[in-house]
């Protein structure tokens, strides 16, 4: 009690976050030196690729008598202790004079552990400085992500093996993930300990208000329904940039929909219960649905695997066969059709088996995370990098005809930069804006080349 009369209140939330990022700073400095000493040390030592490849073995970094925990999971009990101790003491102290402080005030009310108080720290950093974002590239070595995976998170703020243990259980029970405040964006890897944590952007607001209310609070702790997205489409055929065997592919898709029931008649079924949609994000698999259901004259529903949480999977299902879609784009497919899916084959087979008279379109990057079996079973169609011509007539896509363009614009310059088209048309809004700030007559190439470096 002396220690909390004696402590100095923060002023406001903001004072009490640049608090916190302190900390996490010096944590994150610790963790940087001792890493690249680990890269100084390998570089020094390493004979061939086979030496690389196995260092964590001939390092004793792995050994199969030690502790779960690395050497860059150590930070010392007594700084982290005394660190919290001076937190929690100026957070009660503030409490008391009745200044608002977002985060201590969303721990106390969904009872958080230490662990979750500092995931969502360290997941909101990013959104306060780029700088996070370019340590946690750092430390994640090959996941090029702005976000903390798992497995950084456990790394950074766990001591011990019981404290790994915990924290990683804690995570699949974390009311933060049940009032969907907290999502796993699921990777490449299928493992847990690869997904990216993202914070809903509702907590984000609320964690950086400047007096984070009471009423905002309970706004977001309060159970949310999975819903399904229905939207008009207007991409049409013409509009996408596709190989032609591709665009063929998906218009072909259309027509059996369309003679569907002729078919039937004739006693000939469809070949496929699904299709699935394969390529790096930003090479058209949405456009590609939205062509699809403009084609036919209906909405496209859609929904997003990544922000379902596992409990309302089964009810999910249940919106999907009473909406019945003519057109259903499922993202993020591998969470239900991986070799790790969180539904049983029976409950999916059920699924397309009752679509069966719709267009049923699953969306993933890769037919890596899909099981071998629903593969057999699906049409699977890939969408490629877009190629030098095609990404020349992205851009000149992306800008409208009420876009006043230099004459002189380098199309073909454009078109070397090895983007897709999802980034070629982010950069080029950002370039409009850029242009529209700028008060010039013309949108130029160093708008774009702004446009560009801003959005990394």
């Amino acid at each position: 009690m002396v220690l909390h009369n004696a402590a100095e209140a923060f002023a406001d939330n903001w004072t009490y976050l640049k608090a916190e990022l302190h900390w996490l700073d010096r944590l994150l400095m610790l963790t940087v030196a001792r890493q690249r000493k680990e890269i100084k040390d390998l570089d020094r030592l390493a004979q061939s690729k086979a030496d690389r490849v196995t260092s964590h073995w001939w390092k004793g970094v792995i050994a199969l008598d030690t502790e779960l925990h690395d050497e860059i999971r150590k930070p010392s009990r007594a700084s982290q202790g005394s660190h919290q101790q001076q937190i929690d003491a100026r957070t009660s102290a503030s409490l008391q004079q009745g200044v608002a402080l977002g985060l201590p005030l969303l721990r106390d009310r969904l009872k958080l552990s230490l662990f979750e108080k500092n995931l969502i720290l360290l997941a909101i950093a990013p959104e306060i400085n780029r700088r996070y974002a370019r340590l946690y590239r750092f430390l994640q070595d090959e996941i090029a992500s702005d976000l903390p995976t798992v497995d950084l998170a456990l790394r950074l703020l766990c001591r011990t093996d019981q404290d790994w243990r915990d924290a990683r259980s804690r995570l699949g029970q974390s009311l933060l993930r049940q009032y969907g405040l907290l999502r796993l964006l699921p990777a490449d890897s299928e493992t847990l300990l690869a997904q990216t944590v993202q914070l809903d952007r509702a907590l984000i607001d609320y964690v950086l208000a400047d007096q984070p209310s009471i009423d905002k609070l309970e706004s977001l702790v309060q159970p949310r329904a999975t819903k399904l997205n229905f939207r008009v489409c207007a991409s049409k055929w013409d509009q996408l940039v596709l190989p032609p065997t591709l665009l063929r592919s998906l218009k072909q898709i259309v027509h059996q929909q369309q003679t569907r029931s002729q078919l039937e008649d004739w006693g000939v079924s469809a070949a496929h219960p699904a299709v699935l949609l394969t390529g790096a994000a930003g090479t058209g698999k949405t456009r590609a649905a939205e062509a699809i259901a403009h084609a036919l004259l209906v909405p496209l529903t859609s929904v997003d695997l990544a922000i379902v949480e596992p409990e309302a999977d089964l009810p999910l299902i249940e919106r999907i066969l009473s909406a019945a879609p003519v057109v259903l784009l499922i993202t993020e497919a591998q969470l239900w059709f991986g070799r790790s899916a969180r539904l049983s084959s029976t409950v999916l087979t059920q699924l397309l088996r009752q679509r069966q008279q719709a267009i049923t379109l699953l969306e993933t990057r890769s037919t890596q995370p899909i099981r071998p079996a629903w593969q057999q079973q699906f049409q699977v169609l890939h969408f490629p990098l877009p190629s030098p011509p095609d990404r020349q007539r992205l851009w000149r896509q992306a800008f409208p005809a009420e876009v006043a363009i230099d004459r002189h614009l380098p199309w073909a310059q454009l078109a070397k930069w090895p983007l897709t088209g999802g980034q070629i048309g982010a950069i080029a809004a950002a370039a409009m804006v850029e242009w529209v700030r700028s008060g010039e007559a013309r949108l130029g190439l160093h708008h774009i080349d702004r446009a560009r470096q801003r959005l990394g």
